[in-house]
């Protein structure tokens, strides 16, 4: 009994941690990723900013940078949760 208890439990140890390696693996991808974009983001947003002839010191032209990617992201982030919900339902 006692070793069924045993047995028991380090297979959900197994299991817990093959998850959780699983997940902290994936994160890191993923900021990996994010960091990429980011660079390249920031580079269309700033070719943009110049070619509206924003023009402003260096804190604000980061803060007007800033708030744009905001609002892309903002606009990606709901097209991507209804493009995962319509994958959900099916």
């Amino acid at each position: 009994m006692v070793k069924q208890k045993i047995v028991a439990a380090s297979k959900h140890f197994k299991s817990q941690f093959k998850h959780h390696i699983t997940t902290a693996i994936t994160a890191a991808f993923a900021f990996l990723i994010a960091l990429v974009w980011r660079d390249a983001i920031q580079e269309g947003v700033n070719k943009m900013m110049v070619n509206l002839g924003i023009t402003a010191t260096s804190y604000l032209f980061k803060i007007y940078a800033a708030i744009i990617i905001t609002i892309i992201c903002v606009i990606a982030l709901i097209l991507f949760a209804r493009w995962g919900s319509k994958t959900n339902k099916s």
